[in-house]
């Protein structure tokens, strides 16, 4: 915001949380509100899009009919597993996913691994076009957001 010559600026909200406005010294020209605007609208989209981007990385995958979770901690599990079976082919996986237990052996366990990063990367690979989209002026609203990770 130092572009518009700002230096102070405050959310002022009633009771209930919504946004009344902002308290911003100095006053604002027009042409710097409309800066300060847009670099507000950017960063809540850009925030948003970090959310979708989160919700499809976590939302779970399915590797050869079999569902899989993709949460933070099964990512987790899932490279360690991986990891095992990398060190010691031999080892028998004895895994839980979502429609129960399953065995896997190194290639089904590696396959899986395999899968779940992919899918990660590419959550954060459309992540970062979207931000780019964003900045560029490309994407302005939250829907798009949404069909862009809908697709």
């Amino acid at each position: 915001m130092q572009s518009a010559g700002v230096s102070y600026v405050a959310e002022a909200r009633d009771e209930a949380g919504e946004l009344l406005g902002y308290d911003i010294d100095p006053p604002l020209t027009q042409s710097a509100y409309d800066v300060v605007a847009e670099e507000v609208q950017r960063a809540q989209l850009l925030g948003y899009a970090a959310a979708a981007r989160y919700r499809k990385e976590t939302g779970g995958i399915s590797v050869a009919g079999q569902p899989i979770a993709t949460d933070r901690e099964s990512q987790a599990l899932i490279s360690g597993a991986f990891a095992l079976v990398q060190q010691q082919p031999q080892t028998v996986i004895r895994f839980k996913t979502p429609g129960g237990f399953v065995t896997l052996d190194a290639a089904q366990m590696s396959a899986i691994a395999i899968a779940v990063a992919q899918h990660v990367q590419a959550c954060f690979a459309l992540e970062a076009d979207v931000a780019a989209d964003i900045t560029s002026g490309e994407i302005i609203t939250p829907a798009e957001i949404d069909a862009a990770f809908a697709a």
